[in-house]
């Protein structure tokens, strides 16, 4: 995807912090290899993959990265869960996902700590770590704002990380609310909340040596204070971003909300969109009509394509 590598900038004069990345996953290993991959060129120092499954599935991740000193594989099985929620008869994802986060932070031994998912990816024009070095120190955390990866005209549905571009959320205010939506996005304008179909609430990353009073996969409050984005002159000097491959391809879509609607993956919250979304992917699912939907909500037509890149709310994917 994006060809920047940045693992030889930490031997230069400038100062740059160095960062860990710590996410609970239960993806394929071509999807975990390519995460890897990704931010091993992006300069992280090291990676927590939290595998959320059985022993046996877990030990195929761990084969896989058992030589590289810079990726540890925990597995999270059940007996995992039971230990670290004694009282709990079900979890959730943001309980697992909270689990693994603060036991991620009490490992980390760099600046500080990304929490992501395997289907985000940090890109910028300059090392993370040079950006997170100019913040100043009362910064106990920070967050990172977001694109969405969706597919031009001309780009396989059907293409694993096929996306051609990625689309950024609509101003916020009513014009990025309603005026944009409609105007892109026509009839289905209820499904894409300023411009996407997933989040924008960015990511974030905390401090090496601070705990949050309480967390999300999004936010980290301490103080009782919500931690901020990075300050707009720092992030936009670096083009800094988190593109979130909401659809990986179509098949993968497909089975994400599959296993949503089945029950086997409970969300904690669930936005009005959201659920919007879920009811109409669940009715296409069962009638067939799976990838018209998919169309709809993760690739642009002519028009929306040419209107976006307008507005400057469209970046080409570098391949």
């Amino acid at each position: 995807m994006w060809r920047t590598d940045f693992r030889d900038d930490a031997l230069t004069d400038e100062k740059i912090d160095s960062f860990s990345i710590c996410s609970l996953v239960r993806e394929t290993l071509p999807i975990l290899q390519r995460f890897v991959d990704h931010h091993q060129r992006a300069g992280v120092e090291h990676i927590f993959l939290y595998f959320d499954g059985t022993e046996e599935e877990t030990r195929t991740v761990q084969e896989a990265f058992q030589q590289d000193d810079s990726v540890s594989v925990e597995c999270c099985d059940s007996s995992y869960w039971a230990k670290m929620y004694p009282d709990s008869s079900q979890l959730d994802l943001g309980d697992k996902q909270i689990g693994a986060f603060r036991n991620g932070m009490t490992r980390n031994k760099s600046d500080w700590m990304l929490i992501c998912d395997a289907d985000e990816f940090v890109t910028s024009d300059k090392p993370l770590g040079a950006a997170l070095a100019q913040l100043p120190k009362e910064f106990s955390g920070v967050r990172i704002r977001n694109t969405e990866a969706v597919w031009g005209t001309g780009d396989d549905i059907h293409e694993e990380f096929g996306c051609g571009y990625e689309r950024h959320p609509f101003p916020i205010g009513f014009w990025g609310r309603t005026v944009l939506p409609l105007l892109v996005y026509g009839r289905d304008w209820l499904l894409i909340r300023r411009g996407v179909t997933g989040f924008m609430s960015g990511k974030h990353l905390v401090r090496r040596g601070m705990i949050p009073d309480k967390m999300t996969s999004h936010f980290s409050w301490f103080n009782g204070k919500k931690v901020s984005f990075m300050p707009q002159d720092i992030a936009k000097d670096a083009n800094l971003r988190i593109v979130h491959f909401d659809s990986i391809g179509y098949k993968r879509w497909e089975s994400k909300w599959a296993t949503r609607i089945s029950g086997r993956t409970i969300p904690r919250t669930k936005s009005p969109m959201r659920l919007k979304q879920w009811s109409m992917i669940e009715h296409a699912l069962n009638s067939g009509q799976g990838e018209g939907l998919f169309r709809r909500m993760s690739a642009l037509n002519r028009w929306q394509q040419f209107i976006l890149n307008r507005l400057g709310l469209l970046t080409r994917i570098e391949k």
